[in-house]
């Protein structure tokens, strides 16, 4: 805690249904969603930065871009990044999205 903090009880008939609580909760929730967005960040770095490194090491230069063709199941790059397969799927979505890398399923 920072000095100068100030602690304030409130009673739980004032969480339900107070001014007080709907500021607490609305708060909250503002901080879980910039954590959530700090961590998707986070997330989505280091998955591009895997990418990047498997394409440096193994990838055919063409130009400014890398081809890097391998075979994975649905599974390894997960456990390659210690995420789950959705979150590398949503990922690699999104950067196709952003044209920043592209791929096929052949």
């Amino acid at each position: 805690m920072e000095e100068g903090a100030l602690i304030q009880k409130i009673k739980s008939k004032e969480f339900r249904g107070g001014e007080r609580g709907v500021q607490l909760h609305d708060k909250l929730y503002s901080r879980s969603l910039e954590t959530t967005f700090r961590l998707e960040r986070m997330n989505l770095g280091r998955i591009k930065f895997s990418l990047f490194e498997l394409a440096k090491k193994h990838g055919k230069s063409f130009g400014d871009e890398k081809l890097l063709k391998f075979n994975l199941t649905a599974g390894e790059p997960g456990m390659m990044t210690d995420f789950s397969r959705q979150k590398v799927t949503k990922t690699r979505s999104t950067l196709k999205k952003k044209g920043v890398i592209t791929y096929s399923r052949n």
